[in-house]
């Protein structure tokens, strides 16, 4: 197994979670320290919501310690599109006429998730609703291919491996 948790598939950090290899908080960390060193680079978070993002990580360790395992991605911290509606948020949609938009309710996609015990890390960046598979944004920037910062994010000519990693 990988010793930096961010580069855990996500059933890799689900199992080491469970079987308390790491803490929620230490993939949760692991993964918002790779956010701040990517992060400017390849702009791909319209939201970064590390504080919440740890104290649910915590939320979920202690739950875990109890014997509380709500299922497969208890702790488990992931990140959403900026298009899933999570009451209280700001979502966007990538425009910048709902820049100050907050949802009113949660998607069924992102409750269920909740329910299921996952970390919430943020919010990812996205084409103006949704309108296009490349990542360009004229309001927040383009999304950039980490594999290659050059190539448009569903560029694979020089990323042969399969996206299952996080982070």
């Amino acid at each position: 197994m990988n010793n930096e948790p961010a580069l855990l598939s996500l059933t890799e950090a689900a199992q080491a979670i469970a079987q308390k290899r790491f803490s929620s908080r230490e993939v949760t960390q692991s993964c918002l320290d790779r956010i701040a060193q990517w992060q400017p680079r390849i702009n791909a978070f319209m939201a970064i919501e590390a504080e919440a993002a740890l104290a649910s990580a915590d939320d979920a360790d202690a739950a875990l310690a109890k014997g509380n395992n709500r299922g497969a991605v208890h702790g488990v911290p992931l990140a959403h599109k900026d298009m899933y509606y999570d009451e209280g948020k700001v979502v966007t949609c990538g425009s910048k006429i709902r820049r100050d938009f907050v949802a009113t309710t949660t998607a069924t996609a992102l409750q269920r998730l909740k329910n299921a015990g996952t970390v919430r890390l943020g919010s990812l960046q996205m084409v103006e609703f949704a309108y296009g598979p490349t990542g360009h944004n004229v309001h927040y920037g383009a999304v950039h291919n980490p594999f290659a910062v050059d190539h448009i994010t569903a560029d694979r000519r020089r990323d042969p491996a399969p996206r299952s990693r996080h982070g």
